[in-house]
Parts: structure tokens; C-alpha cells; sequence
């Protein structure tokens, strides 16, 4: 399924993957019920918005004690790139 974007921020896909930048430090991934903020960092000498799913260890809601696989980890990268390709700005998930 392909990403279409839903504001400067933002972007969904019809199975109902969000991805919203919410803060300079942070955007959120949704995937259902669940979500996690994910760290971002922004380079200004290359202008490069760093997104660090590497990172993820839990989802932050409903609740944070439900873990975050490898595989898991993989596919919200994935999704990631997929979703910040239908925004404005250079990004790099890792």
C-alpha cells in the first residue's frame, strides 16, 4: 500500500499507518491501537533529517511494556521510509 500525505507533517496509508512529525525531537508511528515516538534529529550542514527506528524498544501506547521485535523494528523502518518519501525534506531512517 502506498503513502499519501496528509499534511506538511505527515502522512497515512489506507490500512490506517500513520506517521506524523509531532516536535523538532520527535514524530509518532501509529499502526492500529498502537504507536511509539520515534527520536529524529535534524543536520544542518546537510540538511538531513535523521530518524533513528534503530531505537525502539517498546510501543508508548496503549501501553509500554509491550515489546517492539527486531522484525517489527524492520518493517516500522520500512514503513518509515516509505511514508517520509511523501514528504517535503531530505530524511534518513536507520
Amino acid at each position: 500500500m502506498k503513502f499519501y500525505k496528509l499534511n506538511e507533517g505527515g502522512a497515512k496509508r489506507d490500512d490506517g499507518v500513520v506517521v506524523q512529525i509531532k516536535h523538532p525531537d520527535y514524530l509518532e508511528y501509529t499502526e492500529g491501537d498502537l504507536s511509539v515516538d520515534v527520536s529524529i534529529g535534524y543536520d544542518p550542514s546537510t540538511r538531513q533529517i535523521f530518524v533513528y527506528a534503530s531505537e525502539l524498544t517498546n510501543w508508548s501506547r496503549p501501553t509500554s511494556v509491550v515489546p517492539i521485535s527486531d522484525v517489527k523494528k524492520q518493517e516500522i523502518a520500512q514503513n518509515l521510509k516509505e511514508a517520509l518519501g511523501a514528504l517535503k525534506g531530505k530524511f534518513v531512517v536507520s
